[in-house]
């Protein structure tokens, strides 16, 4: 599988960016920096999968990026929780 470069443009409040030759228009207000950062981290992670095991699919690939992205979420937000929760005891 290739992984195409990834570009962003802007358009107004429109965001348009290229992930695996696919492209994607989101509208938003945000930093067009902090986009470009969201769509090249899911895109490193996309690559770290597909070099793994060359022999997904795309789709297999881009969810198990996903999967990876989850879990990761899911385990800051569990720290973010407890240390949440410490600072409640203290204060």
């Amino acid at each position: 599988m290739v992984i195409e470069s990834r570009a962003v443009e802007i358009e107004g409040n429109r965001y348009i960016f290229r992930i695996l030759g696919d492209e994607y228009t989101i509208k938003g207000t945000g930093d067009p920096a902090y986009v470009e950062r969201v769509a090249s981290y899911l895109e490193q992670n996309i690559i770290e999968v597909t070099q793994s095991n060359s022999k997904l699919t795309k789709t297999q690939s881009v969810v198990l990026a996903a999967l990876r992205i989850a879990d990761e979420l899911h385990k800051l937000r569990q720290e973010y929780d407890y240390l949440d929760e410490l600072l409640r005891e203290v204060k």
